[in-house]
C-alpha cells in the first residue's frame, strides 16, 4: 500500500468511485467519481451525494491507473443502513499504507458518524501469502513487468527492484497457499481462478531462464489432488471444500498444471482425466470454455493416454495432507458410479477465504451427490442447512486466526484400495475441550456394496449443549427415510437409479432424529455427546446389519468403534500399511498378534504334556494286570496240584 500511495498516485492516475446497491444487491444508479490526475499526490476525497431511501449498502472502488494499464486497490463495503440521509463520505490514505474511510448520513432526525480504516492485509503481512488476491494481482504485475523489461522509454532501474519484490511474494504465496496435496484453502473454484494467472506467471519466469519458482511449482500434487476429487459426471461435479460449490468450472485448471510436472506417466494419467471431463471424450467437450487458449498450449498431444491405475499408482491411494488437514479416498476411475470421498480438519487458517469445514464431509458417488457443504451460502445468508459436518447448538464454529489448529493423530492407508483410517483432533477449532472423529474408509467391493464409512466422533465441554451429527446430500437427487433395524436406528438417503447411502446410529440412545429440509441430523444433549455411525454406499437391494458388543455387522463385514485402526475384520480382513505422524507408537496390533502366538504355544505345550502323562499311566496299569493275571494262573496250578496229592493219599488210606 505505501508503494502505490507514493508512487503509483504521483505517477499515474486514480479515481475514487462510491457505488450503492438495493436489497437485491443489483447497482442503483446514485454514483459519484472523484478522478485523480497524474503527478498529482492524492490526500482526501470528500463526497457528498443525494442517495435514494431504497439503498442498502454502498461500495467505495478505489482504482490505480498508470502505462501498464489499470489495477484495482480497494474494493471497500460500507455497512447496510436502513435510511440514507444528509449523507457524506470522506476518503483519505495515510503514509502507513492505510486508507481512513468516514461517513456521516441521517437517521430518524439524529446525525450518525462512523469510520473504518481499509488496509490491504494481503501485501502487509509477512508471514501469510495465501490470498488467491497475491496470486492473481501480483501474477499479472508481474507478466506486464517482464513483458515490457527493456522497450524504449520503460524505467529498467525501478522495474528490475520491483521484479524483485513480486518474485518473493509469489514465492510466499506458492508457499503458504498450497498445501502438499495441492489444497487450497479457499477452494477448488479460487484454485482454479488463481492457476491461469499464476501458471503464466511461473512459465514466462522459466522462458527468461529465472529458476524461483521451480521447486515451489512442482511441489503441490495438484494432479493427484484432481483425480481424486473430479468425478465423472456429466455436470463435471467436484468434491467440495473451501467457499467453493460442488461444480468444477471452465478456467484452465487442468491445463496449467500439465507441466508443473515432467513425469510422462502423471501426465498421461492426468490427460486421461481431461479427455473424460472436459475433452473429447467427455459427454459435452467443453475444453475449458474460456480458457480455451490455455487447453491449445498445455495439452500434452505427444504423450498417449493411459488410465491412472496403470499410469499413476499413487492414484488409487488416499490422499494423506496433515499440514492442512485434508483427506481424499476414491475407488476407481471408470463411470459416475465412481465413489469419491473428502474429509476436511483445517489443521491450519491463512487469511482470505475461509470455510467451517472441521470434520466436513464432501461424497459423491453413484451419479448423487450425498454429502455437501455450503460455499459461500453460509457468509452470505447464514444458512446451516447445506454443512456436512458436526454443529454445535446448531451453528458452525469458525477456527481461530493462527497456523496451529487441529491436528492428525494418526493415519493409515489400505492395501489394494483406495481407502485408509484417519485419526483427528479438533479441540481448539471448536473452542471445547475435546472434539476427536476417528474415520474408516473401506473401498472393496462386497456384493452390492462399494464403500463401507464408519465414524466415531466424541464431543466434551465444561458447558451442555446440542451437539448436531448433520449430513447434507443434494435434495434434487436424494430422499431420506428413517427407520430401526436389528436394534439400530438407521438412516436411508435413496439417489439415481436405485442407489443408496443407508446409515446405522450404534448408540442411538438419547439421541433424537429429524430430517428437514431434506437435511439429515442426528442430535443429543449434554456435556458430551458420542456418535458411532456406520454408513454403506451402494446400489440394487440395501444390506442389513446387526449388532455386536462392540459395533455393526454388516453382510460379511464387521465394524468395532473402538478399533476402527484395525480396517474392517469377520471374513474380510484388510491389510493395513501403518503410516504414522511423529510420536506415535508401535500399532496395537504387533502386540496383539505376538502375545497371542505366544498364548496358543504355551496352550500347546500343556496339552502334550497331559497327553504325555496319560499315556505312561495307561502303561502302568497294563503292567499291574499282567502281573495279577500271572499270579493267578500260578495259584490256580499250585491248588490243582494239591488237590491230586491229597486225593491219592485218601485213597491209600481207604485200601
Amino acid at each position: 500500500m505505501t508503494f502505490w500511495y507514493n508512487t503509483w498516485i504521483v505517477y499515474g492516475s486514480g479515481s475514487v468511485r462510491l457505488e450503492f446497491y438495493n436489497s437485491s444487491n443489483y447497482r442503483i444508479g446514485n454514483e459519484y467519481m472523484k478522478s485523480l490526475s497524474s503527478n498529482l499526490t492524492w490526500t482526501y476525497v470528500h463526497i457528498k451525494r443525494p442517495v435514494h431511501n431504497y439503498a442498502a449498502f454502498a461500495k467505495i472502488i478505489i482504482r490505480m491507473h498508470n502505462s501498464m494499464g489499470k489495477v484495482l486497490m480497494a474494493n471497500i463495503s460500507i455497512e447496510q443502513v436502513d435510511f440514507w440521509q444528509n449523507t457524506t463520505f470522506f476518503v483519505s490514505p495515510r503514509r502507513d499504507g492505510t486508507i481512513f474511510i468516514q461517513w456521516n448520513f441521517e437517521s430518524n432526525g439524529i446525525d450518525i458518524a462512523t469510520y473504518d480504516i481499509y488496509r490491504d492485509d494481503h501485501s502487509r503481512n509477512p508471514n501469510d501469502k495465501a490470498s488467491n488476491w497475491i496470486g492473481i494481482v501480483k501474477s499479472g504485475e508481474l507478466i506486464q513487468h517482464l513483458t515490457l523489461y527493456g522497450e524504449e522509454g520503460y524505467p529498467d532501474d525501478q522495474a528490475e527492484r520491483r521484479i524483485l519484490f513480486l518474485l518473493n511474494e509469489l514465492k510466499l504465496h506458492l508457499d503458504h497457499s498450497y498445501g502438499p496435496s495441492g489444497y487450497m484453502q479457499e477452494g477448488l473454484s479460487y484454485l482454479a481462478y488463481t492457476l491461469p494467472i499464476l501458471g503464466p506467471a511461473v512459465y514466462l519466469t522459466k522462458y527468461m531462464g529465472i529458476c524461483t519458482f521451480d521447486e515451489a511449482w512442482s511441489r503441490p500434487d495438484w494432479h493427484n489432488l484432481a483425480l481424486h476429487i473430479i468425478s465423472l459426471r456429466k455436470r463435471r461435479n467436484s468434491l467440495q471444500f473451501g467457499v467453493s460449490d460442488s461444480t468444477y468450472s471452465y478456467n484452465g485448471f487442468m491445463p496449467f498444471i500439465f507441466n508443473s510436472t515432467n513425469d510422462i506417466n502423471i501426465k498421461a494419467a492426468l490427460k486421461w482425466l481431461y479427455d473424460r471431463t472436459m475433452g473429447m471424450n467427455s459427454s459435452s467437450p467443453a475444453y475449458d470454455g474460456k480458457d480455451k487458449s490455455a487447453a491449445l498450449l498445455y495439452y500434452p498431444y505427444e504423450i498417449a493416454v493411459q488410465h491412472p491405475s496403470i499410469a499413476f499408482p499413487r492414484s488409487t491411494s488416499m490422499i494423506s495432507d496433515n499440514i492442512d488437514g485434508f483427506y481424499a479416498f476414491r475407488n476407481r476411475y471408470q463411470d459416475q458410479n465412481d465413489v469419491l470421498i473428502a474429509l476436511m480438519n483445517r489443521n491450519r487458517r491463512h487469511g482470505g477465504w475461509n470455510a467451517n469445514e472441521t470434520f466436513a464431509l464432501s461424497i459423491i458417488s453413484h451419479d448423487t451427490t450425498w454429502a455437501r457443504m455450503p460455499g459461500k451460502e453460509f457468509k452470505k445468508y447464514n444458512l446451516t442447512r447445506k454443512f456436512s459436518t458436526p454443529l454445535i447448538d446448531g451453528w458452525p464454529r469458525e477456527p481461530p486466526k493462527r497456523k496451529k489448529l487441529g491436528y492428525t493423530k494418526v493415519i493409515r492407508s489400505f492395501n489394494d484400495q483406495g481407502g485408509g483410517y484417519v485419526s483427528i483432533d479438533s479441540s481448539v477449532n471448536l473452542n471445547i475441550t475435546l472434539a476427536q472423529r476417528d474415520i474408516l474408509v473401506d473401498m472393496i467391493t462386497r456384493g452390492n456394496i462399494d464403500t463401507i464409512i464408519a465414524i466415531h466422533d466424541q464431543f466434551i465441554n465444561t458447558l451442555s449443549h446440542f451437539w448436531h451429527w448433520q449430513l447434507s446430500p443434494d435434495p434434487s437427487e436424494t430422499n431420506i427415510t428413517l427407520g430401526n433395524e436389528n436394534n439400530l436406528s438407521t438412516f436411508i438417503i435413496r439417489g439415481r437409479n436405485e442407489s443408496w447411502l443407508k446409515g446405522w446410529l450404534y448408540n442411538y440412545q438419547n439421541a433424537t432424529y429429524n430430517n428437514t429440509e431434506e437435511v439429515l441430523r442426528v442430535i443429543k444433549y449434554g456435556s458430551s455427546a458420542t456418535f458411532k455411525i456406520a454408513m454403506a454406499l451402494g446400489m440394487g437391494i440395501e444390506p442389513v446389519a446387526n449388532r455386536t458388543a462392540t459395533g455393526i455387522i454388516i453382510d460379511d463385514a464387521c465394524i468395532d468403534f473402538d478399533a476402527l485402526f484395525l480396517g474392517l475384520q469377520c471374513l474380510t480382513t484388510t491389510v493395513i500399511t501403518s503410516t504414522a505422524v511423529p510420536d506415535i507408537k508401535t500399532p496395537l496390533i504387533v502386540i496383539i498378534s505376538v502375545a497371542s502366538a505366544l498364548i496358543g504355544l504355551v496352550v500347546l505345550i500343556i496339552i502334550v504334556i497331559l497327553i504325555r502323562k496319560r499315556i505312561n499311566r495307561n502303561n502302568r496299569v497294563s503292567s499291574m494286570l499282567k502281573m495279577k493275571t500271572n499270579n493267578v494262573d500260578k495259584l490256580s496250578s499250585l491248588s490243582i496240584q494239591t488237590l491230586s496229592k491229597n486225593n491219592i493219599v485218601n485213597q491209600s488210606n481207604l485200601t
